[in-house]
């Protein structure tokens, strides 16, 4: 069919036609198919016209017992073969527990795996020979949360008062343990007196190895020591974990000593427990007593 525009260029004149066909006539052509009938049934039948045959399969199976079918279980030799492994496995890590494990420690050491020997030599020894992958912990995650806060709170501190922090205002972060360790800080003794290092990494060697360590806090006392202060969002230990956590305290102290140049005498250490508010200042160990207890692990 010739375009209606092309009708009007031909109508109007000025356009000369060498040649014109004009469209040839159709008669009216129907469909054949349309005229097949076709006869169907509703509602639309089983779509699976085997499905008889198969649940009459499936009950002859269960009346005949076919179901119980024999599997191939392995003997009882290979099962005490099975079971002395295991046990052997289960007698060589717990001697190796009680031996003293030798192990060759890494080039540097974090506080942290500090407190794991401190804890568990023989477990710390260990788990450097084979490492096991540790899931996250939600108590991990808020302490990250809370040690964030505490240093805004001092970057606060030490602006001009006419000055607002962006996110000052902000509402709690909807964890209610959380919500409850800020105001156990603002009301402890630390939360108005103003650090003289917040985040500080350090860096010390005890007995030729390395040991890293970031220091939460620091802050100056009035008759010329400092006091380092680490927060811990749990509550006190108790027993032997309240010495065992000392050790990173220790670190600290030593590790902050040596940066400043002055006596680790001077150099007071604490711990604020948020979930309580609590305030602790452990007996802290000296240089030598660190170093004897790298010196339990090393092969």
């Amino acid at each position: 069919m010739p375009s209606r525009f092309l009708d009007e260029a031909r109508e109007a004149g000025p356009v000369e036609v060498l040649g014109w066909a004009d469209m040839p006539e159709t008669a009216e052509a129907t469909n054949p198919a349309l005229a097949v009938e076709r006869q169907v049934v509703w509602p639309a039948g089983d779509p699976a016209p085997e499905r008889p045959g198969l649940e009459a399969a499936a009950a002859r199976m269960e009346l005949s017992g076919a179901g119980d079918l024999e599997v191939d279980e392995p003997g009882q030799d290979e099962l005490d073969d099975t079971m002395r492994v295991l046990l052997a496995e289960r007698e060589a890590r717990r001697r190796a527990r009680e031996a003293d494990v030798g192990v060759e420690l890494p080039a540097h050491l974090s506080t942290s795996q500090l407190v794991s020997l401190a804890r568990d030599a023989s477990a710390f020894a260990l788990d450097l020979r084979r490492p096991m992958p540790q899931p996250p912990q939600v108590a991990g995650r808020r302490g990250t949360t809370f040690h964030a806060w505490v240093e805004e709170h001092y970057a606060r501190a030490g602006l001009v008062d006419i000055l607002e922090l962006p996110g000052s205002a902000d509402e709690s972060l909807g964890d209610a343990d959380l919500t409850a360790m800020q105001e156990h800080f603002l009301a402890s003794e630390w939360a108005d007196r103003v650090p003289v290092e917040v985040e500080l990494s350090l860096e010390i060697v005890l007995g030729g190895h390395a040991v890293r360590g970031r220091v939460d806090a620091v802050f100056a006392d009035d008759d010329g020591g400092v006091t380092v202060v680490d927060w811990k969002t749990g509550r006190p230990p108790r027993g032997g974990e309240g010495a065992v956590r000392t050790v990173q305290l220790s670190a600290y102290r030593i590790a902050y000593a040596r940066w400043r140049g002055i006596d680790p005498q001077r150099v007071r250490g604490a711990f604020f427990h948020a979930a309580t508010g609590e305030t602790i200042r452990p007996r802290l160990l000296d240089e030598h007593e660190l170093v004897t207890l790298l010196g339990e692990v090393v092969a």
